[in-house]
């Protein structure tokens, strides 16, 4: 029978670096002296432990384990203080507790329960004197693991001290099984629910390695479909955090690295950047793939990360010549007008007489009257569009809308994640958009229920909706306002919406670069939706797309359909993959730390997937 990891009783009054080392210190209790044994523990401590050392860059003479009888209170602090002589400023320390906690009666301090310990709080361990030491400890990044009743408790709360996703920067983060809360010892001979995804997290991600976010997520995202729990994950107050993250990466990145290796192999050089970020053969590698591949993308990406780069002046130089080269290579493919425009626009380019003799033979083989039929028509519809655009009038109807004039924009970002890249051009025409996502009282007007976690607040965003939940809605209230024509947002859509459309300021999060003037999350939110409008709407006067509920969008998740707009070079109005098995959902939400709110991340929900984060937002396409 499942065992939860708690006591009870009345008291009496992100970048791991290949440099750097690598520390682990398990601990796993099951069998106690004094209080009633754990199913799992155990297992758990030793099944993450193997994990580590088996597929990732930990080694067993920098592994301590204390399993069991080993795990007392002298034992658990001399070990830490033995990490803090051993560990340099270039070492990473991961610590994974497994056992029974409980919290004093005013709910205010946390506390580990060692093997030994019998029910007086001077034997315990308290989270504070955890955290005294750690800071003591002059690791680059730490990172410790709770999988105990009230784990929660680890975590101060404090004022977000950067918004950079910077892996090279300091860390000390905490990821906990729970709140303030009992959580669940899983099945005897399973693991507990927290430490099963940890396990499958570790086990089933691809190879390219794990940041300690992508970590918190997963496993704040699936604890709670299993378990009545829900992992809370923070950096941990007062410790010289910096807002990096430690990366779980694969053995196979660990080798030591010469030029020879590197030289003149463009495979070698495009595995070196992936697995040694920051390495130090780092830029010259990346000049390497672009002068071997001598393509105008290779010099781009050479150029975006390394603006002042020792060769940025060369890279400048042939992303000139190799864009002039694409363009006419273009123009020559659309036909005569094209390179009648190339040439206009690159008057000394060496392709001009090549373009000029091109132009003759075109038209030449085709009648003048025929083509002024055609381009007059192409012109005539341009010219039209754009009067609507500006003076598009007030979509009236029971969602207030804000337009949103089409435009260009360069979605995503090289800052972020590999989700958000690489940053690819996007055209889009004009479209409406809803000012704030739909409310649950809108929902129950056309709906006649609220599938909402927190009701109670008809001006709160609708939640616990699934994609296909969400389109149910939009085809009843499209029945029932006829001539509206509601849709989801593409993703694009979304995005440049977030941005400011034409009007961006380019905040890092919609309308602001302070994420508190702008949208709830997990620090301000109270661990709760609230009512739409409450703070300042971004550049278009649309409110709460940083934060409060992720919301829908109509696209298909594709993770390299990215890379697939990027070659395109310039994609109009795109709608994501053909097919897929999960949709996109943007925004972040009242759980969420800063990094998921921000207006260029994007992560993905299975469209049956009905969860408390996520809600949805309307949009309509102009009328023609």
């Amino acid at each position: 029978m499942a065992k939860d990891r708690k006591i009870t009783f009345q008291e009496t009054t992100h970048n791991s670096t290949p440099s750097g080392k690598n520390y682990l210190l398990v601990i796993g209790i099951n069998q106690y002296q004094h209080f009633s044994p754990l199913n799992n523990a155990v297992r758990d401590a030793e099944t993450i432990r193997d994990l580590l050392l088996e597929n990732y860059q930990f080694e067993e003479k920098h592994t301590i384990s204390l399993l069991d009888q080993e795990a007392t209170r002298e034992n658990i602090l001399e070990s830490l203080y033995e990490l803090e002589d051993q560990i340099t400023t270039k070492d990473n320390l991961l610590l994974y507790f497994a056992g029974h906690g409980m919290m004093n009666a005013q709910e205010t301090q946390g506390f580990w329960i060692p093997v030994e310990a019998q029910e007086k709080r001077s034997q315990y361990i308290a989270n504070t004197r955890i955290r005294d030491i750690l800071k003591d400890i002059r690791s680059h990044h730490t990172y410790l693991i709770v999988d105990s009743c009230f784990s929660g408790s680890m975590i101060l709360r404090g004022k977000n001290q950067t918004e950079d996703l910077i892996t090279i920067l300091p860390s000390r983060r905490v990821l906990t099984s729970g709140r303030k809360q009992v959580v669940s010892d899983g099945p005897k001979g399973g693991h507990s629910p927290f430490a099963k995804c940890i396990i499958e997290y570790l086990k089933n991600k691809p190879g390219e390695g794990i940041s300690a976010l992508d970590l918190e997520y997963h496993v704040q995202k699936n604890t709670p479909r299993t378990a009545k729990q829900h992992p809370e994950a923070a950096f941990i107050f007062g410790l010289g955090d910096q807002s990096g993250q430690f990366v779980f990466t694969p053995k196979h990145v660990v080798k030591e690295i010469t030029w020879e290796e590197l030289a003149g192999n463009m495979e070698a050089c495009r595995t070196y950047v992936k697995d040694y970020p920051q390495g130090q053969w780092e830029e010259t590698a990346y000049w390497e793939i672009a002068s071997l591949a001598d393509t105008l993308r290779d010099y781009q990406a050479y150029a975006r990360k390394f603006l002042r780069g020792k060769y940025i002046n060369q890279a400048l130089e042939k992303i000139e010549s190799l864009e002039e080269k694409e363009a006419y290579e273009t123009a020559e493919k659309r036909g005569w007008i094209a390179l009648v425009r190339f040439i206009n626009q690159y008057p000394d380019s060496q392709y001009v007489a090549k373009a000029e003799e091109e132009i003759q033979r075109l038209t030449q083989k085709q009648k003048e009257p025929e083509v002024e039929k055609v381009e007059p028509k192409i012109v005539i519809k341009e010219e039209r569009k754009k009067p609507e655009s500006k003076n598009q009038k007030p979509l009236k109807g029971p969602i207030e809308m804000v337009f949103v004039e089409g435009g260009t924009f360069m979605m995503g970002s090289e800052e972020g994640y590999e989700r958000e890249k690489p940053v690819h051009k996007v055209k889009l025409s004009s479209f409406y958009i809803g000012k704030y996502p739909v409310t649950q009282k809108q929902w129950e007007e056309v709906m006649g229920d609220n599938p909402s976690n927190f009701k109670d607040c008809p001006d709160c965003p609708v939640e616990q909706v699934s994609w296909n939940e969400a389109h149910k809605f939009i085809e009843k209230i499209n029945q029932k306002y006829s001539g509206l024509n509601y849709r989801l947002l593409t993703e694009a859509e979304w995005e440049f919406a977030a941005r400011g459309g034409n009007k961006s300021g380019n905040y890092l999060y919609s309308g602001s670069k302070n994420l508190d003037e702008v949208g709830w999350y997990y620090q301000n939110a109270n661990k709760k939706t609230h009512p739409v409008g409450q703070k300042k709407p971004n550049e278009l006067g649309i409110y709460d797309m940083s934060g409060n509920v992720w919301e829908w969008c109509s696209d298909w998740y594709g993770g390299d359909y990215y890379q697939t707009c990027f070659d395109i070079g310039l994609v109009v109005n795109p709608i994501g993959p053909e097919k897929g098995d999960i949709r996109v959902i943007r925004g972040g939400s009242w759980y969420d730390d800063s990094h998921f709110c921000r207006s260029s991340d994007r992560l993905s929900d299975g469209p049956d997937d009905r969860i408390d984060v996520v809600g949805f937002r309307l949009a309509a396409s102009p009328s023609q």
